[in-house]
């Protein structure tokens, strides 16, 4: 019988193999055993599931719904796959958007320091309270539709690099 050792697949992938345990356990994976030893025996097809599921952790999916991707994908299903990932992205959209709305105020107040400024710390409460507000509202109002939503209309307003 063929097949990587955890080790192996490991060093492959340059992940632990408690990472690989952990992936099992959850079943995302299912190695074949040896039937001498019963040693977990890695197929390269295990490998390219580990690999789909390294990155799709990387750009921030949860186990659980990368488990759903990979089911649905197992059937020859795309759709749900590119829907996540759509939402993903929308979701980093906004992510982003945030992060430069943040990087905005903190260079205004990096400026007034600069100029000698009072610093208009009211105004400065004003933005942060505004920015939490819409965080609140965007979680309350479930996230995956106004994710979709955002991520439309952010994909127009940054189609230039920034």
């Amino acid at each position: 019988m063929k097949g990587m050792l955890i080790k192996e697949l490991a060093g492959l992938l340059n992940i632990s193999t408690r990472a690989i345990r952990f992936y099992e356990e959850k079943g995302i994976i299912q190695p074949q055993k040896h039937p001498d030893n019963q040693y977990r025996l890695f197929s390269d097809s295990d490998a390219r599931r580990l690999q789909t599921v390294i990155s799709l952790r990387e750009i921030g999916i949860p186990i659980e719904e990368i488990k759903l991707i990979l089911l649905e994908l197992d059937k020859g299903k795309r759709d749900d796959a590119l829907y996540a990932l759509e939402l993903q992205r929308a979701m980093m959209f906004a992510q982003l958007a945030e992060l430069k709305n943040n990087i905005e105020m903190t260079d205004s107040i990096i400026g007034q320091l600069k100029a000698n400024q009072a610093l208009d710390w009211q105004h400065i409460f004003d933005l942060t309270k505004g920015l939490k507000k819409l965080r609140d509202w965007f979680w309350r109002n479930g996230y995956k539709t106004v994710c979709k939503r955002i991520g439309d209309l952010l994909q127009v307003v940054y189609a230039e690099p920034i």
